[in-house]
Formats: C-alpha cells, sequence, structure tokens
C-alpha cells in the first residue's frame, strides 16, 4: 500500500484545496479516505493515483471551483466570475483611501482598493464578511492573488441580516468555511465572525458586546454564561486533542521528553484559556504516568516562556521561531505543516477538548441562530469541521 498521506498533505502535494477534495469525494468523483488510528483522514497510494489521474481527466468532466449555479448564469445578474466573496482579514486606510483585504473560502486573500468614505459608509470592517464586485487583471505574485482595479470595485454587504458568532480563535478556518456555506443557503443572511480566545469573548458578552451565538473551546466559559442566564442551553459542536508543535528547523526534538531539557523554550496559552487549561492536564498526566519523571511538568512549566490568550499565538511564535515547542490543537498544527513538525500526544495521556456551543440569550436573531446551530451540529456543518480535521 505504500506510506499514506493526510488530507493536508495531499493537498500540499496536488496543489489544491481540502474543500476541492471533500466536493470531489461527496459527489463520488475520487476515493473516499480511510482513518487511521488517531481518527485523521489518511490517502493510500492508489487513492493518491487516482486522485491524479482525475486531476489529469479532460477539464470539460472536472467540476470547476467556484462555478457560477443557475441564479448568477442568468442575463440580468452581475456574472459569478465578478464575484468574490470572503471573510475581511485586513484594512489599510491611508489618506483619502483604504485597502481591504479579503480572505476567500479557498484560502486566497485579495486585496481591493476603495475610497476611505466607501468603506465606512458600507460598514466594512475586519472579521465582517463581503462580497468583491469587479472588473480586474489577476497577478499572482508570493501566492497572494493581487486585484488590479480597472473599473469601480463595490464591497458591500447592504441588504442582509447579519448573525454575529462570537467563537474560539482555533475554529477560524472551518467556521469561515462553514459560514459561506450556510450563505448560499440563505442569501439574504450574513454571517459575521468574532473570533479570539474563549475567555475574551466570554468577558465581551458578559459586558454587553452583541452577539447571536458562542462557540467555545471549553465547557466552563458557556457553562458559566448560562449560570447566568445570558446564554441558552448548549451542545458540543466538534472535538479536538492537543500536539506539540516544534520549528521546521533548528529545535531537535524526538520526544516529549526533550521539552523538559534544561533552556528549551516553551510557549502555552494562559490558564484562563481552554487550549492552556487542557495543556495543564496533559502535563500532569504525563508527570503522573512517569514516562520521563514524576517532575516532568515542573521541568516543562519551568522553560515556558511565554503565556499567550489564544491557540493561534501560541503557533504564530513557533512558527516565528520565537520558541522551541508549543502546545496547540491538531487542527491549528494541520494548517501549518510546511512550517511546523508535530510531536504527537499518546492517547492515553490526552485529553478530548470540546467545542460547545449555545444561543445568546438576547440574540437579535434567534430563529437565524438556531438554524446555524443546528447547520454545525448537522451533517453539513460536521462534513466540513472533518475535512478540518475536527474529531466528533
Amino acid at each position: 500500500m505504500g506510506a499514506l498521506m493526510t488530507r493536508t498533505e495531499v493537498c500540499e502535494l496536488l496543489g489544491v484545496s481540502a474543500k476541492s477534495l471533500y466536493l470531489w469525494e461527496r459527489d463520488g468523483l475520487i476515493p473516499a479516505p480511510q482513518r487511521d488510528r488517531r481518527n485523521w483522514r489518511v490517502y493510500s497510494q492508489d487513492d493518491l493515483a487516482a486522485i491524479r489521474n482525475f486531476l489529469g481527466a479532460d477539464s470539460a468532466a472536472k467540476p470547476k471551483r467556484g462555478a457560477p449555479n443557475e441564479k448568477t448564469r442568468r442575463k440580468d445578474r452581475i456574472s459569478a466570475r465578478n464575484q468574490l466573496s470572503g471573510t475581511i482579514v485586513e484594512m489599510r486606510k491611508s489618506g483619502l483611501m483604504c485597502e481591504v483585504v479579503l480572505r476567500l473560502g479557498d484560502g486566497q486573500e485579495i486585496a481591493a482598493v476603495i475610497t476611505s468614505a466607501s468603506a465606512e459608509r458600507l460598514g466594512l470592517r475586519k472579521g465582517r464578511r463581503a462580497t468583491a464586485v469587479i472588473k480586474a487583471t489577476e497577478v499572482m505574485m508570493m501566492r497572494l492573488l493581487l486585484i488590479l482595479i480597472l473599473g469601480v470595485c463595490a464591497l458591500s454587504t447592504a441588504g442582509a441580516e447579519t448573525l454575529r458568532v462570537f467563537a474560539a480563535s482555533s475554529l477560524t478556518d472551518a467556521l469561515t468555511e462553514i459560514g459561506n456555506a450556510f450563505e448560499e443557503r440563505h442569501p439574504d443572511l450574513t454571517v459575521e465572525f468574532n473570533f479570539a480566545g474563549s475567555q475574551v469573548l466570554r468577558t465581551q458578552i458578559e459586558q454587553g458586546a452583541e452577539a447571536d451565538l458562542f462557540i467555545s473551546a471549553d465547557r466552563t466559559h458557556a457553562e458559566s454564561l448560562r449560570e447566568q442566564h445570558l446564554l441558552e442551553d448548549v451542545v458540543v459542536a466538534a472535538r479536538n486533542a492537543l500536539v506539540v508543535v516544534i520549528p521546521a528547523r533548528g529545535f531537535h526534538a524526538s520526544s516529549l521528553a526533550d521539552l523538559a531539557r534544561p533552556k528549551s523554550k516553551v510557549v502555552i496559552a494562559g490558564s484562563s484559556v481552554p487550549v492552556g487549561r487542557y495543556t495543564t492536564l496533559v502535563l500532569q498526566r504525563i508527570a503522573e504516568s512517569g514516562l520521563y519523571g514524576d517532575d516532568y511538568r515542573k521541568r516543562v512549566e519551568a522553560n515556558v516562556v511565554s503565556q499567550e490568550s489564544n491557540v493561534r499565538a501560541v503557533l504564530a511564535k513557533v512558527v516565528l521561531g520565537e520558541a522551541d515547542a508549543g502546545f496547540v490543537y491538531r487542527t491549528d498544527a494541520l494548517t501549518a505543516l510546511d512550517r511546523v513538525q508535530v510531536l504527537e500526544i499518546p492517547d492515553s495521556l490526552n485529553v478530548a477538548a470540546e467545542y460547545w456551543i449555545g444561543i445568546v440569550a438576547d440574540a437579535e436573531a434567534p430563529e437565524r441562530a438556531r438554524a446555524f446551530l443546528e447547520f454545525v451540529v448537522g451533517p453539513g456543518g460536521q462534513a466540513i469541521l472533518d475535512t478540518f480535521g475536527f474529531l466528533r
């Protein structure tokens, strides 16, 4: 059978998105992957050959990413090829002009320049969903898709009801994709995400921030809001596990024991952050197992050089070479396999990190919030979470 490859490795090798693989598998165009002992989706060399064969087939028989549906084919509508939807990840204002960076569903980014006045009028801000209607020339440079504006570029979220979702930062990629899918089914609705550490989001809701749904990376913060009657009953939306990431180059570690070596630089999340509490629990379990000595937790914690406010910040420290190792969710590690190496934590010593979702008590759109919650925990949302490595 040969070596097995993860979905992320196949995507990197073939230059396709995880979403494309999922859609082709769903439609029976390529083989569905197996699951390994870690419950990761993996592909055999035969599977890889079949996918290569599919990609090399006549392009007319292949589904096209972003192909317009029947609605957008109508002549009285703007061509779907001129509409690019995504999440605003950055806004750079300079005098009269504003550069707006959108991250599309397949991970590519586009940059559009409009006037600062237009940005204010349209209510654009980081984290909001937006659609760019463009007439443009595409230039590929350093993996960033630049849109050189030749005509009018309008980014608009007007005319749609907004659903505000406060969610743990480790869900950023998967929930953005889920938001895209949900909006396709509800064209009159815009899903607006606020991604941050669960403890930060909880505090914002306690202080009156307007939100319709809350998704926490642990039950503690969700239950605290529920006990204050700020959140309705909660259910599990997804599960995760921890791994250790180390830089792709530089620090050499062959096992978890190396994290306790003197002068090793370890970064973790703070104790109020769910992944930070999970990290402490894992360290304690390893110490109690006696594998590396009963003082293992103490020696690793002595090497901690930074405690971050969310898991993405922990990953960034390792990617940038500012730390030798960091404890992150396995799904976050999968987003950076070209920049980090992964040390697995044995199942018997790991944790089952759970994500809890609930509707905020004073949600402005409770029915829409309920529909989004049911989509996330239903087959459609769970299939997307699967593609990003989350567990059920």
